[in-house]
């Protein structure tokens, strides 16, 4: 979910989320983890879960970019 573009993403229905993003939302009591590039945007994404009632999230703080120098794989998780 681009967080950037579309910082609505959690507060939308379950269909809607899976019309807009081809996967299904996640539930509020599945554990969720935020990563971006520079590791400010998945803050601000963890942020907004906590708020939309998500308890159990969580952030790579490390960032993208220190997740592939890490060995991490460049295609995903």
């Amino acid at each position: 979910m681009p967080i950037s573009s579309q910082p609505d993403a959690l507060f939308l229905p379950a269909p809607e989320f899976a019309d807009r993003f081809h996967f299904p939302k996640p539930t509020s009591e599945m554990e969720v983890i935020f990563y971006c590039k520079a590791g400010v945007r998945s803050s601000a994404a963890a942020d907004l879960a906590r708020q939309v009632g998500y308890k159990n999230v969580g952030e790579y703080r490390g960032s993208w970019v220190d997740w592939v120098k890490m060995g991490g794989d460049e295609e995903g998780a």
